[in-house]
């Protein structure tokens, strides 16, 4: 008799744009061997409404994840689902944005364990009562991030400065 391979069941929970980062982690994770599910909260409660968060609770329920991974726009389900997520699945959080938010605070504490892009925001969430927090860079896509193929004449200078933007503190 052969072996038999487990493929871990991965939900990704969060915004659902092919060219979001919740989109990349469900490729990253397929490419893994995992079976896949990706849930897009905001798009879904645009045209749901009230109906969006029981129903992707049910679509999530009903896969069986082994993980479920969170992103700052699952927070749209509300605390009630986050909560029955959080009990009956291994969760974690992963947050890349640049500036902390309220809603990254709720979702983090309530995740079992939070990943972030920022270092300060190990501190800062420490502080405000999340317990495992852990420092991951985010990577790239090889699908979406990737050089052009050409470069446009208005784009090519002599000097060019490639930053965070308008991120206080940032020189």
């Amino acid at each position: 008799m052969g072996s038999v391979r487990y493929r871990m069941r991965v939900a990704v929970v969060g915004a659902g744009s092919p060219l979001k980062t919740e989109a990349s982690i469900t490729r990253a994770c397929r490419s893994l061997g995992c079976e896949t599910l990706h849930l897009n909260v905001p798009g879904t409660s645009q045209w749901l409404g009230p109906l969006a968060p029981p129903l992707l609770w049910r679509r999530m329920a009903g896969f069986h994840p082994d993980l479920v991974l969170l992103t700052v726009r699952a927070v749209r389900l509300g605390e009630h689902y986050l909560t029955r997520i959080a009990e009956r699945f291994s969760t974690a959080f992963w947050y890349f944005d640049y500036l902390l938010t309220p809603d990254a605070v709720k979702v983090a504490r309530l995740a079992g364990t939070t990943f972030v892009s920022s270092t300060q925001h190990v501190g800062h969430l420490g502080a405000a009562g999340v317990g495992k927090v852990y420092f991951m860079p985010q990577g790239v896509d090889p699908e979406v991030d990737r050089p052009p193929d050409e470069i446009p004449e208005s784009f090519v200078c002599e000097v060019s400065f490639i930053g965070s933007g308008a991120v206080p503190g940032a020189a």
